[in-house]
Order: structure tokens, then sequence, then C-alpha cells
């Protein structure tokens, strides 16, 4: 699997979609909206692609689920809040095994490890 759909607390991004390795989750947009549906979710959802690109400028993507599909003109890159990059922190600090395996730098795993804001 090459992403995990975590829930958070920010109501307006309820659905925050995971990076588990350096594959993009936009590749499993069908899996994605399969579990959307289950979760019977339509709004805002986010998407985190830390583990794929990186801590950059279009790490954070969100999209619009109508209930049935992402819907595909809706992706833009938005700069994400305290509270979201503190709930994405505590996933990747939670599950650090994906991180050991990523892109990323020794500096930036070990603030994650340590829980530290990337």
């Amino acid at each position: 699997m090459n992403y995990k759909i975590i829930q958070s607390t920010n109501n307006y991004y309820p659905y925050i979609v995971m990076t588990l390795n350096y594959l993009s989750p936009t590749d499993c947009l069908q899996d994605i909206e399969e579990e959307l549906q289950q979760k019977k979710h339509t709004g805002k959802i986010l998407f985190d692609n830390l583990l794929s690109v990186g801590n950059n400028s279009n790490r954070f993507i969100e999209a619009n689920f109508n209930g049935l599909e992402i819907e595909l003109t809706s992706f833009k890159v938005i700069k994400a809040d305290d509270n979201i990059k503190n709930t994405v922190l505590l996933f990747y600090n939670e599950n650090y095994n994906f991180v050991l395996n990523s892109i990323l730098s020794k500096p930036l795993k070990f603030r994650i490890r340590k829980k530290l804001p990337i």
C-alpha cells in the first residue's frame, strides 16, 4: 500500500491521505475514492506527500471528494496550518518505519523521530 487515510481533528480537512513511500498517493485515486465512499465522506480531503516529494512547497495538496470521486480539477497546493502539521508529525512518528525507508534527509528523519516541528 502506498498511502494511509487518517482522520484529522481539522473540520475543513477531516481526512488526510498520508504517503507511505516514494510513490504519490494520487497514483491510487480509485482505491482512495473507494475508502472515502465507505467512510461516507463528502467534501475536502488533504494529501500529505512528505514521503514522496519531501518537505517542500508542494507537499500538501487539497482536493474535493463529491461522495463518488475525487474531482481532478479541484487539486490545489496549500500551506498547512500547525494543527495539521502536528497531526501528520504524530502519524509519521508513530509509523517511523515508513520514514526510515523514505527519501527524507537524516536531519529531517531525526526531527520526526523526536517529534520536532518540520
